[in-house]
C-alpha cells in the first residue's frame, strides 16, 4: 500500500487551523472543526506529522518529465527555469518517505537535459543572469551573488558567481564552504578535467588550507587545579521541577506523587570569547572575566522579569559574530489554567503555562541592545517563539522558530546580525506535542540549535523531521523522517508526558554523515549528508547481560567516529553505525556514580564528568580504545557538584547547578599544551 500524506500548497504563510489526534476532535484558536488526515503513514500518524509537500511543483516536474520524454527539451527547460527563478518552497516526493527540496530537484533534472535543452535554456536566461551578476558584484552583496549561483548554475554567469563566493569563503577561512562552491561550479562540466584550470587550482588550494587547519597537535591530559573563581549564574537556570504527572516508560505506567527534583545537568552552556565568559539564563545574560570571574556587565538584563526553568530539555547559550552576541530569552509566559473541585482535592489541568522566547542582539562589549524582534515590523517574527539558542556566522543569525497554533509549525529562519531583519524563513514541517484533556498544548515545543557545515544548515524540529537547508537562501535540500516517541491522549483528566531522555544536542556532521539525537526520539541517527537517507540508528537505552547504558550527550566526532556519553561513553563509526568501543560504566562499575553533565572531546581524550554524593570526578577515555588513560579518574577537591565541562587553554569551567566554577588546568600551567 502506497504511503501518502496530507499535502498543502506551499505559500509564504502556512497555517493549520485544526487537527485530529487518534480520532479526537480538536479545537484550535476557538474554532470547532474536524480536520481529517487521510492516508497517513504509520510513522506520521504516531507523531501527528505534516510535511509541506508542494503539489504544484510536483505537477510542474511531472509535466517537464513528459516534455523531455517526447523530445520537447526547450519546453522542459523553461519549466525548470520557472521553478528555479520562482523561489518555489516546500518539498516534493521522490520515493517512499523520501522528500527533496524543489530547487535541487529542478536543478538536477535541468542538468540532465541533452545539449539542445541546455542551449535553449541559456538563450533564455544568459542576458538576465549576466545583468544580475554585474549588479551583485557592483554592490558586493553576497546574497545577490548567491541568487545568481543557485538560479543560473548552467550559465557562465552562474559559474562566475560560484567561483566568487568560493573566493570569499576561502578568504574568511570557511574552507568547506569554499570547496562546496568550487565543486558546484564543476557541475557545469561532464568531466572535472573539462573545467578551467583556475577552478581546479582553487580546489587544491582550499583542500590544502582545510587539511592544514584540521591538523591537531597531541594534547596532554586535562587536570583541574586550584579554584580560580565561582560566580552564580543568571536567575532561573537552577532547574527545579515539582509536579505530579502520568509517566509511561518501557510498558510501565502510573501517576507519580508530587515531588521536587533537580535535573541531572545544568541547562546553561557558557561561551568563552577572548577574556570574557558569557553565561545565559532564561531572562538574563551575565558577562564575567575569564581570569577573575568579576561581572563585566552588571546591569545587563534583556528581559525585566523572572522565570524558574522547569524543562529538562531547555538549553541556554549565546552565539557570537563580528563583535555582536545573540540569544533567546523568555519575554512572557502564556498563563495556565486549572480546575479544582471537591474542596480542592480534585485537580484538573486545563492549560499549561508555556514560555515564549524571543531572539535579541547585543553589542558584545558594552551589552547595549542592538535589536529585539518584539519590535520588528515583520508579523511572523513578532508572533513566533524561538525555543533554542541561535547560531551565527558571517553576519547572519540562524534560529529555529515555532508557531504554536493548532498544529505546531516549525521553521528555520535567517536574520541579519546587524539589524535583526528577516532574510528568509523556511517551513520544515508541522507536528504536535502532548496536550491536556482539553486539547491545549501541555508542553513547550522542543527546540535544538541548528548546525552549519559547508554552507548547509542541518536541523531537527523534534517532531519527527530532520532537514538540510541552504544557508544562503533557505532552500530545502532534503527532509527525512525518523521514529518519534508516540504521543498519547490524556488519561484520567491528566496529561501523559513522554519520557524524553536526550539532553539538548545540536546535530553534528562527521565526514559525510549528519548525526542527530532528536529530543522526541529513543534513537541516535546517522543521515546521509547528500540525500537525507537514514544510514543507521542506535537506541538511546540498551539493556543486556553485559551492560546497560543510557545515552544523553553527543560529544563530537573525529577520525570517522562520533562519540556519545551517558552512564557510559561509546564510539560509533559513522559510515555504517558499527560500535567501535563502549567505555566503562560509571554508574555500576565505579562506586555507583551518576553522569552529571556534558563532557568534552579534548584532543585524543574524552573527558566525562560524574559525581557521587556531592563529590565530583572526571573520567579520561582514549578515543581510539575507550579505555581509561593517563590518570584514569580525577577527584575534584572539596565537595563539588558536577555539570557541563569546558576546557579553554589553561582554564577549566564547570557549569554547575546555579553557578559556574573556574579551575586552573595544571597540565597547561606546567607547559603541556591544551586546545
Amino acid at each position: 500500500m502506497r504511503k501518502t500524506i496530507l499535502r498543502e500548497p506551499v505559500a509564504s504563510t502556512c497555517s493549520f487551523l485544526a487537527f485530529a489526534i487518534r480520532g479526537s476532535i480538536v479545537c484550535a484558536a476557538g474554532i470547532a472543526s474536524v480536520f481529517i488526515l487521510p492516508g497517513l503513514s504509520e510513522a506520521q500518524e504516531k507523531s501527528h506529522l505534516l510535511i509541506p509537500v508542494n503539489t504544484s511543483a510536483e505537477d510542474s516536474l511531472a509535466q517537464a518529465a513528459e516534455s523531455t520524454a517526447s523530445g520537447e527539451f526547450a519546453a522542459a527547460a523553461d519549466i525548470y527555469r520557472k521553478l528555479l527563478e520562482g523561489d518555489a518552497g516546500g518539498v516534493v516526493t521522490v520515493g517512499a518517505d523520501v522528500y527533496r527540496g524543489v530547487a535541487p530537484v529542478a536543478e538536477e533534472r535541468l542538468g540532465a537535459l541533452p545539449e539542445a535543452g541546455l542551449l535553449a535554456y541559456r538563450r533564455t536566461v544568459d542576458a538576465r543572469a549576466a545583468h544580475l551578476l554585474n549588479v551583485a558584484l557592483a554592490s558586493a552583496d553576497r546574497s545577490e551573488l548567491a541568487k545568481v549561483a543557485f538560479r543560473y548554475l548552467f550559465t557562465s554567469s552562474g559559474e562566475k558567481a560560484c567561483v566568487h563566493l568560493g573566493d570569499l569563503a576561502l578568504e574568511s577561512g570557511e574552507f568547506e564552504r569554499a570547496l562546496g562552491f568550487y565543486h558546484r561550479a564543476l557541475r557545469r562540466y561532464d568531466e572535472a578535467t573539462e573545467a578551467p584550470a583556475e577552478i581546479r587550482a582553487r580546489i587544491k588550494q582550499a583542500e590544502r588550507a582545510e587539511a592544514s587547519s584540521s591538523a591537531s597537535e597531541a594534547v596532554g591530559a586535562v587536570l583541574p587545579g586550584k579554584t580560580l573563581w565561582v560566580t552564580r549564574g543568571p536567575r532561573g537556570v537552577d532547574q527545579y521541577i515539582e509536579t505530579p504527572y502520568y509517566r509511561r516508560s518501557r510498558g510501565i505506567s502510573g501517576w507519580s506523587a508530587p515531588r521536587g527534583r533537580r535535573t541531572y545537568f545544568y541547562p546553561s552552556l557558557p561561551v568563552i570569547d577572548g577574556d570574557r565568559v558569557y553565561i545565559a539564563g532564561p531572562t538574563s545574560l551575565k558577562s564575567v572575566s575569564l581570569k577573575s570571574g568579576e561581572d563585566r556587565l552588571r546591569r545587563f538584563r534583556p528581559v525585566e522579569r523572572e522565570y524558574q526553568e522547569t524543562s529538562p530539555q531547555a538549553a541556554y547559550s549565546v552565539a557570537l559574530d563580528r563583535g555582536r552576541l545573540f540569544g533567546t530569552f523568555i519575554v512572557k509566559v502564556r498563563p495556565g489554567e486549572n480546575f479544582s473541585g471537591l474542596g480542592r482535592t480534585f485537580h484538573i489541568e486545563i492549560k499549561t503555562p508555556i514560555p515564549i522566547r524571543k531572539l535579541m542582539g547585543f553589542d558584545a562589549i558594552s551589552g547595549k541592545k542592538l535589536w529585539d524582534i518584539r519590535e520588528s515590523k515583520d508579523p511572523f517574527l513578532r508572533k513566533a517563539s524561538f525555543p533554542a539558542p541561535p547560531i551565527a556566522q558571517d553576519g547572519a543569525v540562524y534560529a529555529t522558530a515555532v508557531l504554536m497554533e493548532g498544529y505546531i509549525q516549525s521553521y528555520l529562519c535567517a536574520l541579519g546580525g546587524r539589524d535583526g531583519q528577516l532574510r528568509w524563513k523556511t517551513l520544515i514541517g508541522s507536528g504536535q506535542v502532548e496536550t491536556t484533556m482539553f486539547v491545549y498544548h501541555a508542553r513547550e515545543a522542543l527546540g535544538t540549535p541548528a548546525a552549519e557545515a559547508g554552507g548547509v544548515l542541518y536541523v531537527s524540529n523534534n517532531m519527527g523531521l530532520v532537514a538540510a537547508v541552504r544557508a544562503d537562501d533557505g532552500a530545502i535540500l532534503w527532509v527525512s523522517m525518523y521514529d518519534s516517541i508516540p504521543i498519547e491522549a490524556a488519561r484520567n483528566y491528566r496529561t501523559v508526558y513522554r519520557d524524553l531522555g536526550w539532553a539538548n544536542n545540536p546535530p553534528i556532521v562527521v565526514d559525510e554523515v549528519v548525526v542527530v539525537a532528536p529530543l522526541d526520539s529513543d534513537h541516535l541517527y546517522g543521515f546521509d549528508r547528500e540525500t537525507g537517507k537514514i544510514l543507521w540508528q542506535h537506541r538511546r537505552q540498551r539493556f543486556s547481560r553485559k551492560s546497560a547504558w543510557d545515552l544523553r550527550f553527543i560529544l563530537g566526532g573525529q577520525d570517522g567516529n562520533v562519540f556519545v556519553s551517558g552512564n557510559q561513553a561509546a564510539a560509533i563509526r559513522v559510515s555504517d553505525g558499527q560500535m567501535q568501543w563502549i567505555g566503562p560504566d560509571v554508574t555500576n562499575d565505579l562506586y555507583s556514580m551518576k553522569s552529571s553533565g556534558r563532557g568534552q572531546l579534548v584532543g585524543d581524550v574524552l573527558v566525562i564528568p560524574a559525581s557521587n554524593s556531592g563529590v565530583g570526578y572526571l573520567f579520561y577515555l582514549d578515543v581510539k580504545t575507550g579505555k581509561q588513560t593517563g590518570r584514569g579518574t580525577t577527584r575534584i577537591k572539596k565537595r563539588t557538584q558536577m555539570g557541563n565541562f569546558i576546557v579553554h587553554g589553561d582554564t577549566i569551567l564547570l557549569a554547575v547547578r546555579g553557578m559556574v566554577k573556574a579551575f586552573s588546568n595544571r597540565p597547561a600551567v606546567t607547559g603541556v599544551r591544551t586546545p
